[in-house]
């Protein structure tokens, strides 16, 4: 925490974390809060996150189960079987956030914060359902969808049998909201303390 002025305040947090399978992250956190009365204070953040890629995502190993895909060649639901490997060339989730929000407390018994929030998310680690990877192998559709290292099929009649899928850093996601949260707290001589909570999002 750094006092910056008489009702300014800064603060600065500095993570590191360090995984033997997978390598270090280092994330930061910088914040400003400004109280101009006792009933008043303003907000406001901005930091990294990160997420590493699980054991299951990241080792090079596989999964097989049965599922059921619908074939462009022919337009035929089959049952085939699915492989979901993992990728050691994984790189970790990463995250941007900031926040910027008010509290109000114009007594001990009330209090109520509004705060918006963006969230940048990228290299979300995911893969591809069976279904899209062998609509990608036949975009076309038709007859003579050729097999490809993702799609095996039965050199006798071209039929799927087999749809291998891996985890990749696919893609990047963004998200944006507002949080409203309110507190009333009402003390009785006999019974204790009554509290009530209204949370929006």
């Amino acid at each position: 925490a750094l006092p910056c002025a008489k009702n300014l305040e800064g603060q600065v947090a500095l993570r590191q974390d360090r995984y033997s399978d997978y390598g270090t992250s280092t994330t930061p956190k910088f914040g400003l809060k400004y109280t101009p009365n006792e009933y008043l204070a303003l907000r406001a953040n901005v930091g990294k996150g990160f997420r590493a890629p699980t054991l299951p995502e990241i080792s090079p190993s596989a999964a097989s189960f049965f599922t059921t895909v619908i074939d462009p060649e022919d337009g035929v639901s089959r049952s085939i079987s699915g492989v979901y490997a993992g990728n050691p060339n994984l790189k970790a989730e990463t995250s941007l956030s900031k926040t910027v929000g008010i509290v109000i407390e114009p007594s001990k018994r009330f209090s109520m914060s509004i705060d918006a929030y963006w969230l940048s998310w990228n290299n979300v680690v995911a893969s591809k359902s069976f279904q899209d990877v062998i609509d990608a192998s036949c975009p076309d559709g038709g007859p003579d969808c050729p097999a490809t290292p993702s799609i095996i099929r039965d050199p006798s009649n071209n039929q799927v049998v087999t749809i291998l899928s891996a985890y990749e850093n696919l893609s990047s996601r963004r998200t944006s909201g507002v949080d409203i949260d309110a507190r009333a707290n009402f003390p009785t001589e006999s019974m204790g303390k009554f509290t009530t909570r209204v949370n929006l999002g």
